[in-house]
Formats: C-alpha cells, structure tokens, sequence
C-alpha cells in the first residue's frame, strides 16, 4: 500500500510541475512579468542541473535519476514511514520526474521564479528542495 500512495503522491508532484512549466510556457513568452524589484516571473532554459551548473548529458539523464529512484525505493522498503516521510519522498521524486521529463525531451528544463538573491527556479525545484531537507532533518534527528 506503501507504493501505491507513494506513486499516487509522485504523480502529483510530476503532473503540478509540468503544468506549471507549460502555464509559464504559454503566459510568459511575450515577456518576463515583473511583481517587484525583488521577484518576477521569467523564463529560463536551464541545460545545467542545480543552480545551473554544467553537468554532462548522460550524468543529468541516466545517473540522477536511476540514484534517486534506488535510494527512494530502498526507503520505502526497509522502513515502515510516516505519513510526512512518504510526502517527502513523493515532492522529491515528483520533482525530479519532472525536470528529467524535461531534459529528456526538450535537452532543458523550464525555470521562471526568479528572486534577485537566488537563480532562477521552478515547481520541481521547490519540491525536490523540500522533500530532501525533510528528510535530512528526519535521518539526523534519529540520530
């Protein structure tokens, strides 16, 4: 039952992102919107993983996402998790699902939340942040 809500969740994590990657898609071709001097929407074609750094095509494509499959499904089979634990697993694979669908097919992922302090980023960005602070925090905790 563990799997099943665990690929329920990830469905929707991946199905968020994506269609916010193509609202952003459609809404803000004709130009970046502006809410401040801080923060506006923008597009972006991130090639790179992280904060746009440079990484070969077969590492972003095939490694990435075989590890964090592999650690995840290992998770979920050794440990009876907690609901937060199986949400945090799902943002993460979730988000991951969706930047990889991107790079696999269009070779770049769709960035648009842009903070003057930060690079630019996207729903999958947020979730795959989230999930893996969640369970850090969780792995030290127990510690």
């Amino acid at each position: 039952m563990r799997y099943f809500y665990f690929l329920i969740l990830s469905g929707l994590f991946l199905a968020i992102d994506l269609a916010t990657k193509v609202i952003a898609a459609n809404f803000l071709a004709a130009g970046p919107v502006t809410f401040s001097e801080s923060f506006k929407l923008e597009l972006h074609q991130n090639v790179g993983i992280a904060f746009s750094l440079p990484v070969p095509l077969f590492v972003q494509l095939v490694t990435t996402p075989i590890l964090i499959s592999v650690v995840i499904m290992w998770f979920i089979e050794r440990k009876k998790m907690s609901k937060p634990e199986l949400l945090a697993f799902s943002a993460l694979s979730g988000g991951a699902l969706g930047n990889f669908i991107q790079r696999l097919f269009h070779g770049a992922v769709t960035d648009f939340i842009w903070f003057s302090f930060w690079p630019t980023f996207n729903f999958a960005d947020i979730f795959i942040v989230t999930g893996s602070v969640f369970i850090l925090l969780k792995i030290f905790a127990e510690d």
